[in-house]
């Protein structure tokens, strides 16, 4: 007879770090929207309000799939190995819609912060997520047919292996590269900068870049080596229940991030050389650093010609051009 411990025990605690992780995520929503009101719709609405519905409706997946084994089939053992719920494939679509506009929106802050090579890994990214999310589809598919009596768990994972691995190991590269890529243009900026503040913001941002990509690389890399080395039990699955929420999370603590930045910033020297300029992100989802080189002096886009900008005044700037 199979354990409970690591089968039935590890979809439960999956379930519960998932639902605290959804807890969290709402908060951040929460401080998210009463931080920037006057974010742009598609960003505010599409992009983080669509997301929290999607991970609502994966933390409601994920606790039916414990409700089935731990209650509908109460007893039953080998009814962890023989059947699933609907909800098993439905969550594994949530999971991967999640992580793809997670990644996405990491692949458009290379976009923005880029310089002429800018798209070249964007693209990669972006086509790998896509082919992420069709291999996803069709693991989902195949444990639709296992609940619909098609096919049985035990063929599943002897037929298709391929199918699933691939896309826990395109997931990783992807988070690395769009992570490293940050860093890199970062570091860029960092290493021309000559202004302490400025080198101060761009190492507090490669920071948390570095942060965020080491989190979901390492729970991704978790879930494929405990799927790789014992998929005869479930750890793995608790894994891949939490980690649509650690994307999810990662991306509302970057753009919540914009509120500790301007925090830093509570006096910057404007030379002769470069312009930081944090913005609401009308124009950029994200803390946005511009470098901007003149022969003279610094300009904000309203023409403002400043040596030295003040937290409120760098607010007040932000804002007008967030409502323009």
């Amino acid at each position: 007879m199979p354990s409970y411990d690591n089968t039935l025990g590890a979809y439960f605690i999956g379930s519960l770090i998932s639902g605290a992780l959804f807890g969290l995520f709402t908060c951040q929503v929460y401080i998210y929207h009463k931080s920037f009101p006057e974010e742009r719709k598609w960003i505010k609405y599409g992009l983080v309000n669509g997301m929290w519905l999607i991970e609502f409706g994966h933390t409601i997946c994920t606790s039916h799939v414990v409700y089935f084994y731990a209650v509908t089939h109460f007893g039953d053992a080998e009814a962890l190995f023989v059947s699933i719920p609907i909800s098993l494939p439905v969550s594994l679509l949530f999971h991967s819609m999640v992580t793809g506009l997670a990644q996405s929106y990491y692949s458009y802050r290379i976009l923005r912060f880029g310089n002429h090579h800018r798209y070249i890994i964007p693209v990669i990214c972006l086509i790998i997520t896509f082919f992420i999310l069709l291999g996803d589809i069709a693991v989902a598919a195949m444990e639709a047919e296992i609940y619909m009596g098609k096919d049985t768990i035990k063929t599943y994972f002897s037929k298709m292996e391929w199918l699933v691995v691939t896309p826990l190991v395109l997931r990783t590269v992807v988070d690395l590269l769009t992570a490293a890529t940050m860093v890199y243009y970062l570091r860029l900026g960092r290493n021309e900068s000559a202004y302490k503040n400025t080198a101060a913001v761009l190492d507090k941002l490669i920071l948390w870049t570095i942060e965020t990509g080491v989190l979901t690389s390492m729970v991704g890399s978790l879930l494929l080596i405990f799927y790789l080395t014992n998929r005869s039990n479930y750890i793995w699955v608790a894994f891949e229940m939490i980690l649509p929420k650690v994307f999810s999370n990662a991306m509302l603590a970057n753009l919540n991030s914009r509120v500790g930045l301007r925090e830093m910033q509570s006096t910057m020297v404007m030379g002769s050389e470069f312009e930081i300029r944090i913005t609401d992100a009308s124009e950029e989802n994200m803390t946005t650093m511009q470098f901007c080189m003149t022969q003279s002096d610094r300009t904000v886009n309203s023409g403002v010609s400043l040596r030295e900008l003040s937290q409120s005044e760098l607010t007040k700037i932000s804002n007008t051009e967030t409502m323009a």
